[in-house]
C-alpha cells in the first residue's frame, strides 16, 4: 500500500476494498508491518465494499 509507505507515524488511512478477503488480509498486513488495525467501517457513500482503518506506526 503506497499510501502507508509515504505516511508519517500516527497518520490514519482508510483502505477501500470490495474484496471479501480484505477483511482478513488488511489486519494480517498490519501485523506484518507493525501498524495498528483500527477496524472496519461501511462505505460513507453507501456503496459496496468496506473501509479498513489503519494507523501508521514506525
Amino acid at each position: 500500500m503506497r499510501a502507508a509507505q509515504q505516511a508519517p507515524a500516527g497518520f490514519v488511512i482508510a483502505v477501500l476494498s470490495d474484496d471479501p478477503a480484505a477483511r482478513h488480509d488488511i489486519p494480517a498486513w498490519c501485523r506484518l508491518k507493525g501498524h495498528a488495525y483500527v477496524g472496519e467501517e461501511p462505505p460513507s457513500d453507501g456503496g459496496g465494499g468496506s473501509s479498513y482503518i489503519v494507523e501508521i506506526r514506525d
